[in-house]
């Protein structure tokens, strides 16, 4: 379970992401008309280097990133596909999370998604 601090780190770790822009490290995706289809393309990617971080709930505009958060319900909604989907084998071949990866964040009047991906072993890949 994570903590207040923690959950504020993390916070302070995304808005610090949002500065620098995405990186191999870091993926940022709109999540306002749905689960973004993109995020397996980046899982996948992640997975199979160093890993990284994707954050549901942001918008990249001009190569500008603002959190455009979603609401608690559009949350429930978006942690139901990604496991639905993560274990699904026509659209991913392996899940590679634990429920620990994936956390809420909640930041002004809304919620974002943070989904750390690790770096698959080398048994494990490719995904």
């Amino acid at each position: 379970m994570t903590t207040n601090t923690e959950k504020q780190s993390l916070l302070d770790r995304i808005l610090e992401a949002t500065r620098i822009g995405e990186n191999d490290d870091w993926e940022f995706k709109s999540s306002k008309g749905g689960f973004p289809s993109s995020l397996w393309d980046s899982y996948s990617a992640m997975s199979n280097s160093a890993g990284g971080t994707i954050v549901l709930g942001a918008k990249q505009l001009a190569g500008k990133i603002t959190l455009d958060v979603v609401s608690s319900v559009q949350l429930d909604k978006l942690k139901k596909t990604l496991w639905d989907q993560l274990n699904n084998r026509q659209m991913v071949n392996r899940n590679i999370l634990a429920s620990g990866d994936v956390e809420p964040v909640p930041f002004q009047k809304g919620w974002l998604l943070a989904i750390h991906v690790r770096q698959a072993t080398r048994k494990e890949r490719p995904i």
